[in-house]
């Protein structure tokens, strides 16, 4: 299951992210360590299909987890990326990475 993420197709373009926590016992302590596994492919290409599937992978293991999408699609600096790239608006190639920076900002501090 974990081979699946080492395919070429999961490491081409559009983020796909994945934030599981691992719950560790040892020496009598109690350890949590956080991961983020971002998986990036064209659309298509099969990368929220390899997210989806360690993600349940994880979850059957009993590790929460979390999976989001970039651009976003809940917020308006999502949305208006997605318009770009649907080419109903056009902005500069400068601009356009801006608006990918602010929108993972946003993304972080909201989400992740």
């Amino acid at each position: 299951m974990l081979q699946a993420v080492r395919t070429k197709k999961a490491m081409l373009m559009i983020k796909k992210n994945l934030f599981f926590r691992v719950i560790v016992f040892k020496a009598g302590l109690l350890y949590t360590t956080f991961m983020f596994i971002a998986f990036e492919g064209l659309d298509g290409s099969g990368s929220s299909t390899h997210a989806r599937l360690l993600a349940e992978h994880l979850e059957h293991a009993r590790h929460a987890t979390l999976v989001t999408k970039e651009p976003t699609h809940d917020t308006p600096t999502g949305k208006l990326i997605r318009e770009v790239l649907q080419h109903k608006v056009q902005v500069s190639p400068a601009a356009l990475q801006l608006l990918f920076s602010a929108d993972r900002s946003e993304h972080l501090r909201t989400v992740i």
